[in-house]
């Protein structure tokens, strides 16, 4: 029995072979790794993952299907490519208008709870409806630039 009660924001490398290995969220020593999954079955306290990853479906990536077919996937929000963005990593050293950027793929947004977890920390109307309005881009900045990332389509500019 694993005595945890925990809220936790994961937001994976958006490298399909290091989200793959990471999305399984190993804790614990290194010879004796737990994952995200088996937390949640043991777990008898709430416990709660939220996980944001690039919504990638051509090819869909390991890590989202295996996410996706979870006994304790609660809920799922797909915010579609070019309506949110993203602040920058490199915060601290980047100029002030590159600090946003725009997601020029979709961001599946999965909640994975345990039955605990979902009664403390459920993903209400409210609080999904809170989650997008963060992520909308603001209309305060200037246009942000373009996702660095991967994407599988990227709109074709004519010079």
């Amino acid at each position: 029995m694993v005595t945890m009660v925990a809220h936790f924001e994961v937001s994976p490398d958006s490298d399909p072979d290091r989200l793959d290995r990471r999305s399984r969220f190993h804790s614990g020593s290194s010879t004796s790794p737990v994952s995200r999954q088996a937390l949640l079955e043991k777990s008898s306290e709430p416990l709660s993952f939220i996980v944001f990853v690039p919504e990638w479906r051509d090819p869909v990536t390991p890590a989202l299907t295996r996410m996706e077919a979870s006994r304790f996937l609660r809920h799922q929000l797909n915010i579609p490519a070019f309506e949110h963005e993203y602040r920058s990593g490199s915060q601290h050293i980047c100029k002030r208008d590159e600090m946003y950027y725009r997601a020029v793929h979709g961001t599946a947004v999965l909640f994975l709870q345990n039955d605990a977890g979902f009664a403390k920390w459920a993903p209400t109307a409210e609080r999904l409806a809170e989650l997008m309005a963060a992520y909308r881009p603001s209309t305060a900045r200037p246009p942000s630039l373009s996702s660095p990332g991967p994407a599988p389509i990227v709109p074709h500019q004519h010079l």
